[in-house]
């Protein structure tokens, strides 16, 4: 039949281990409109851990998973933080989350908040920011040992303009992702 060709087309599924009951954990990831947050959703799940989810959306990939126990509407970080944040700890409150996964920017509302540390996985904010800082990175990834691209900051027009023309570079702003504000 159909169905059972389907079934010979598709790889084998690897044999998880389940955590033991006593290391399950109940887990709160954000931003559940992403598939990448479904996919980590199912691998939680699979291996035993409630997952539960946060988003601004009331319908988003994940509210209809079998793998998230409960979604939660939360006002959007960006516009409302400190309600998001009230909203994140209600969450955390009412289902004894042990846990909260930021998958995007959220982190950095999440982590400046000291109540949430202990179960936050992700660094301190001073730590966060500092990584995403595109001078102090290459700063802190020098003092470790490690060969960075010559990097200098520019602070104004003047540091711009005492570039060495001659040499390839790339002006980046000190913030941001991917390729966006590159100049070249």
């Amino acid at each position: 039949t159909v169905e059972m060709q389907r079934e010979k087309s598709r790889p084998p599924r690897r044999q998880v281990k389940s955590v033991e009951p006593a290391k399950r954990l109940n887990i709160l990831l954000s931003n559940g409109r992403f598939p990448t947050v479904l996919d980590l959703a199912r691998q939680l799940h699979r291996v035993g851990h409630r997952v539960f989810v946060v988003d601004p959306m009331e319908y988003h990939v994940c509210k209809f998973s079998r793998a998230v126990e409960r979604s939660f509407v939360v006002p959007i970080p960006r516009q409302n933080p400190e309600g998001y944040i009230e909203g994140v700890r209600k969450v955390v409150r009412d289902n004894n989350i042990q846990l909260i996964v930021p998958m995007h920017e959220e982190i950095f509302i999440l982590s400046q908040y000291e109540d949430l540390q202990p179960i936050l996985f992700g660094p301190p904010f001073p730590l966060l920011v500092k990584l995403h800082n595109k001078w102090e990175f290459s700063e802190l990834v020098t003092e470790a040992g490690c060969e960075v691209p010559k990097t200098v900051l520019c602070q104004s027009m003047e540091d711009i303009r005492n570039l060495n023309k001659d040499a390839e570079f790339a002006l980046k702003p000190t913030f941001g992702r991917s390729k966006s504000g590159l100049h070249h």
